[in-house]
């Protein structure tokens, strides 16, 4: 009885062991663990520009030594070297992709090299002014929608990767886009800035239907307009030529246009139509067409003579150049005369203006510049501009200006983009 009685206890025991091992290997619940054998990749380590006073990065930029995204790159290594002590290296496109491979590279701007080529080929088909920093494998791009933008990404580097021991370290996944910023080239000017005007040649006009002399201009921001003529001084015949900006490229013309002198353009959003100022010899005549198809639509008289005139938005208004001097006159949206101002005596021809929600701009010839003036008819400045060649119109976008003229010859065009620079 006694053996019995044991050999009950030890089954009773075993299965209670057999219980007990089998609930040690199930979670509470009693869903069953299994532990599987990993086969992702671990996560890249972050990126470690600077640390300890070394560095196995680099700077690639653009090949042209004197764009503006090249001066970009040589702030982000000014920038870097500031707040670390370490001066990367920094090298163009063309140097970096014939040479043997470096692992680590931050490419700032539109460089050749595939990985920038991919980021800008998003970003330059986006509208409006932002900037860009993303991982592409083992490189950082740095580019934007123009240089100021990149400027911009490069002090949010800076303020937001740097420590304060000297090391720099960028997220290995690093994709930001940033705000939609509203640049404009008024935040450059003002009483007592000192200003200075950088002039990149990027593009040329060929003559045209017998046409080769420039005249007016605007801008509708993605487009300029162009006006060329045939050098008459009675019964001109023009061209109206439509300029891709991201291409430089005349995507339409309009050939046998009547506008005389045709001095001046301006664009108008909401109707999308130029006004053509005619100037000489029909001084209050201002043409208008559709900027689209560049038909013509119709004629206004103004109440006074000009040479010149900007349509500005913030004001819905129109500012004009008076003929026979250097004042300006402001007109309603009706083209009624609202008051005329009296300005400092230039003694250069009289070309172009433009305007935006802050200043006048009118671009001069012989003595080759841009004269400022706020909206109350005060003087702000005049800064030179080293146009190679007769300025004719001027027109802005974002924060800088495009100004179109002739070539020294007179035998076709040139396009300036001017950035101003405090």
């Amino acid at each position: 009885m006694k053996k019995r009685t044991l050999r009950v206890l030890s089954a009773a025991m075993a299965a209670v062991m057999a219980a007990l091992m089998l609930a040690a290997c199930k979670p509470q619940g009693g869903a069953d663990v299994t532990t599987p054998v990993s086969t992702a990749e671990p996560a890249p380590a972050d990126f470690t520009v600077v640390r300890d006073g070394a560095s196995e990065f680099r700077i690639v930029r653009p090949s042209s030594d004197g764009s503006e995204e090249t001066e970009a790159a040589r702030d982000l290594r000014a920038a870097i070297e500031e707040k670390t002590g370490v001066k990367l290296e920094i090298c163009e496109d063309w140097y970096a992709k014939s040479q043997t491979p470096v692992k680590y590279e931050i490419l700032v701007g539109h460089t050749d090299c595939d990985e920038s080529v991919a980021v800008n080929g998003e970003i330059d088909a986006e509208d409006g002014f932002f900037y860009v920093i993303r991982s592409v494998g083992d490189k950082i791009v740095v580019t934007g929608k123009s240089a100021n933008m990149i400027k911009k990404a490069i002090d949010f580097i800076i303020e937001n990767y740097a420590d304060g021991n000297g090391n720099i370290t960028i997220p290995h996944d690093i994709n930001v886009k940033s705000e939609m910023f509203t640049p404009a080239v008024a935040d450059h000017f003002g009483k007592g800035k000192d200003v200075t005007m950088r002039l990149d040649l990027v593009g040329k006009l060929e003559p045209s239907d017998g046409c080769r002399v420039i005249q007016g201009g605007a801008t509708d921001g993605k487009y300029l307009y162009v006006i060329i003529n045939d050098g008459g001084k009675t019964n001109a015949k023009s061209v109206i030529a439509k300029i891709e900006i991201s291409t430089m490229k005349v995507v339409a013309r309009k050939a046998g246009v009547l506008v005389d002198h045709g001095n001046d353009i301006v664009y108008k959003k909401n109707e999308n139509e130029l006004f053509i100022v005619h100037n000489a010899p029909n001084r209050e005549t201002v043409s208008v067409y559709d900027a689209d198809t560049l038909e013509f639509k119709r004629k206004i008289t103004l109440p006074l003579k000009i040479y010149c005139m900007s349509y500005d938005e913030s004001l819905d208004c129109y500012w004009v150049g008076v003929s026979g001097g250097d004042t300006f006159a402001k007109l309603d949206a009706n083209f009624k005369l609202v008051k005329r101002y009296d300005s400092q005596h230039h003694p250069y021809v009289t070309q172009g203006m433009d305007c935006d929600d802050t200043y006048l701009y009118f671009v001069r010839y012989k003595t080759n510049c841009i004269i400022v003036y706020d909206k109350e008819g005060g003087y702000i400045g005049e800064y030179p501009i080293a146009f190679d060649g007769e300025p004719e119109n001027i027109s802005h976008v974002g924060d800088v200006f495009y100004v179109v003229g002739s070539n020294p010859s007179w035998t076709g065009g040139l396009i300036y983009k001017v950035t101003p620079k405090n």
